[in-house]
């Protein structure tokens, strides 16, 4: 894993990160913005009819603001809770359903 980019207590994806969409691979280029419950990020996705054209979307991802840092990255960039912390993290949301816009 590369070194982690922190805003707050939470840890940022890093430029350049791919994340696995149901159809699509989206390419993290920059963080935007958090907010208390979610982090947004403008990413982009290739193509597969124009070849070199990209797409532009914002994802946000939903990664609850945890004064006590109970959820944090793993190795792999996933995020994990502690057990202390579940029941705050499925009342603010969960982080396997990124929202995606196209902009």
């Amino acid at each position: 894993m590369d070194e982690k980019t922190r805003k707050g207590n939470r840890c940022v994806l890093p430029e350049g990160f791919e994340l696995n969409g149901k159809h699509r691979i989206y390419t993290i280029e920059k963080y935007i913005s958090a907010g208390s419950n979610s982090i947004v990020y403008q990413a982009f996705y290739s193509d597969s009819l124009m070849p070199g054209h990209r797409h532009i979307v914002l994802i946000k991802e939903l990664y609850p603001l945890d004064e006590k840092g109970r959820i944090t990255r793993d190795g792999d960039w996933n995020l994990t809770v502690e057990p202390s912390a579940e029941a705050f993290f499925s009342i603010t949301g969960t982080a396997l359903s990124p929202v995606i816009t196209h902009i």
